[in-house]
């Protein structure tokens, strides 16, 4: 065997047993269940046959017994009907079950190995391509399962009519499965081909699918029917469909025409056989029960190679979809969770002499950046907008690794702690701010999965956020659904409501450090007083790391940092910086000014 061919035999297996593994985990009862009944199935499939072609013969006379034997035939027939009737009922539900389940199993999977990417791969389009393709193609593992139990019963269908035909007609059963190889060779070539025409097409579907969520979507809709932009959406939509569509139906197309004339060659040489053994009978070389017993058994075995190519030309092509689902395993977990420190709080922390850039470019996020947060401190990052504010924050949480130098904690380097107690032990405010569509207790409570949703420490969390009047004014409390998605009575709110919900979430959490990133970004100058006002009474045993390009919310900070273009160019006491005059007294004085001019206004 040539190497590639070797090597094509080689993946071809190891997916089949990947996915039957997959199938076995998700339930080992239906795997074994559905292989048995198709077994059982095209067992009496072929006694079927047997049993018609005897009573051919007992009927016309060609078998000895008479009434008896007929009697005995006719029992046989009744015993395979009922057989193949419950077998197939059995068969249908356990498919089902199997599939439900089996489809479960799957969409957990992906989900996880979603959920453990790094951080960096959501900054990559072939990331979401990889997402997309994983979505799509899931169903492969499913597909194959189906399709190995139907190999498997075709291949016995194969084995047994072949060996019952070459008892006869050898040769007969030879020229059928030679007839066949030429309709699996066309096959499997036009399977790859439009499978990686498929992948090498991936980003137009997802752009197609981006399309219609924001056609859709309910955050888009006010811009789309202001600007009137919903034709222009569904034109580009159609412009990269129109694109996508008529290569895709010249490759189908010529896949088709060569499939149909290699299909046609199996069917001319079964009707050929067929006319032979009826001469055959008609020169008294058999009998009309022989003909029936192998023109029954030929249409089995034509069945049975026709199905077995069916199957393994499918698990090919789903073969090349498997490669696609396992790429998401195959993923390279930078972040590597090789820390086998506890931590323990209260907690410092230090930035010393930090370099970083995103992965995939050169730019410097950061560029030597050295601060110290003792614990329980309150250090304020202030910095214009894109100066490198949040991408400390991520470093902190170590969705991302440093490029150079070393962030410590407790002065212990921060990659020494397992990873999962290190987020256990910080809290974040985040500055997009997500909108779950759950209850208002969900929606809270999700912080900290590991403590009971009282409604107490909910109303608690609401309070320091100024939120208790949010649950007093919806219909349904706490248990009212937030969002339209799918609820009808579900509660659409305001920016700065559901940035409430976001600091409740955040306070209902229980931690060692909290990050703040701009958390009042959009509240009015009396909510961000208040805001300001609990965030002191949460923070005052924590250690607290805020960003803002607001300066007056520096009262909270024991030490500021000012950084701009990833470098600190300042840093001290907000009296310490204001003596020096440098570039954070101009900011301040900047910001300050604005505030005297609309006073004085």
């Amino acid at each position: 065997m040539k190497p590639r061919i070797k090597d094509t035999v080689t993946q071809f297996i190891r997916t089949i047993i990947y996915c039957m593994k997959l199938s076995y985990r998700a339930s080992a009862f239906y795997t074994i269940f559905r292989l048995f009944a198709r077994f059982a199935s095209t067992a009496l499939t072929i006694g079927m046959t047997w049993f018609t072609g005897r009573m051919a013969d007992a009927l016309t006379g060609a078998a000895e017994g008479g009434m008896r034997t007929v009697l005995w035939l006719f029992g046989g027939i009744l015993a395979v009907k009922l057989g193949t009737k419950v077998f197939s009922d059995m068969n249908q539900y356990c498919m089902s079950m199997h599939n439900e389940i089996l489809q479960n199993y799957l969409n957990q999977y992906t989900m996880g190995e979603a959920v453990k990417a790094d951080m960096e791969y959501y900054d990559s389009p072939a990331f979401y391509n990889t997402i997309e393709s994983v979505r799509r193609d899931s169903y492969a593992v499913t597909g194959i399962v189906w399709k190995m139990i139907d190999g498997a019963g075709a291949l016995m269908t194969f084995v047994t009519a072949f060996a019952m035909i070459s008892r006869k007609y050898f040769l007969f059963a030879l020229l059928m499965t030679f007839t066949a190889i030429p309709s699996a060779i066309v096959s499997r070539k036009y399977t790859k081909s439009v499978y990686s025409w498929d992948l090498q097409h991936i980003d137009e579907q997802r752009r197609m699918g981006y399309l219609q969520t924001v056609a859709s979507g309910r955050e888009y809709a006010p811009e789309i029917r202001l600007y009137g932009i919903g034709d222009y959406l569904i034109q580009k939509y159609t412009a990269i469909w129109k694109r996508f569509f008529t290569t895709r139906k010249r490759l189908i197309k010529r896949r088709t025409v060569f499939t149909v004339f290699m299909n046609i060659l199996p069917e001319l040489c079964l009707v050929g056989m067929m006319l032979y053994m009826a001469m055959n009978v008609l020169d008294g070389g058999d009998t009309i029960g022989g003909y029936t017993l192998y023109t029954g058994l030929l249409a089995q075995l034509s069945s049975g190679i026709l199905l077995l190519n069916h199957s393994l030309a499918s698990i090919y092509e789903d073969r090349l979809r498997i490669e696609n689902v396992k790429r998401m395993e195959r993923l390279e977990i930078k972040v590597k969770n090789t820390g086998k420190r506890k931590l323990r709080g209260p907690v410092s922390i230090e930035f010393r002499d930090v370099s970083f850039s995103y992965p995939g470019t050169e730019k410097k996020v950061l560029d030597h950046v050295s601060f110290r947060a003792e614990k329980n401190a309150k250090v304020c990052i202030v910095g214009v907008n894109g100066a490198g504010k949040s991408t400390i924050m991520k470093l902190l949480l170590r969705f991302y690794d440093v490029t150079s130098g070393n962030i410590l904690l407790n002065d212990i380097d921060i990659r020494e702690y397992e990873l999962g107690i290190l987020r256990r032990h910080f809290n974040m405010f985040f500055q997009h701010v997500n909108q779950y569509s759950f209850t208002l207790r969900e929606n809270i409570s999700l912080s900290d999965r590991d403590k009971e949703p009282e409604d107490a420490a909910v109303y608690e969390a609401l309070r320091l956020c100024d939120g208790t009047g949010l649950a007093e004014c919806l219909p349904g409390g706490l248990d009212q659904y937030i969002t339209k998605s799918f609820e009808p009575d579900g509660a659409e709110l305001s920016g700065g409501q559901y940035q409430k919900i976001a600091l409740a979430r955040m306070f209902y959490r229980d931690s060692s450090v909290v990050l703040l990133d701009e958390p009042s970004a959009s509240l009015d100058p009396e909510a961000e007083h208040r805001l300001f006002c609990c965030l002191e009474e949460y923070c005052r045993d924590k250690t607290a790391i805020f960003t803002s390009h607001r300066l007056s919310n520096i009262h909270l900070a024991d030490y500021i940092v000012l950084i701009e273009n990833g470098t600190v160019i300042e840093k001290g006491t907000h009296e310490n910086l204001m003596e020096r005059q440098g570039r954070y007294a101009q900011l301040y004085e900047y910001q300050a000014e604005k505030y005297r001019e609309y006073e004085v206004s």
